[in-house]
């Protein structure tokens, strides 16, 4: 994936994610997906790792 669209992709799921509230129902993991994209300051392994997680989760793909 190009870096400006990673990084536009970025921007986008901090601002999704910081008004998301995690729910009994979710996987367990989500609050700590949510937290690692809330969070994190610039591009990590881990932020891509728990976007591609989420992505997967929810059947959406990163790739368009």
């Amino acid at each position: 994936m190009k870096m400006y669209r990673l990084k536009r992709l970025f921007e986008r799921a901090r601002e999704l994610a910081k008004d998301v509230v995690s729910d009994p129902d979710d996987p367990p993991e989500f609050v700590q997906w949510l937290k690692t994209l809330r969070e994190a300051q610039e591009l990590s392994e881990e932020w891509e790792d728990a976007l591609h997680d989420v992505t997967d989760y929810f059947g959406l793909s990163t790739e368009k």
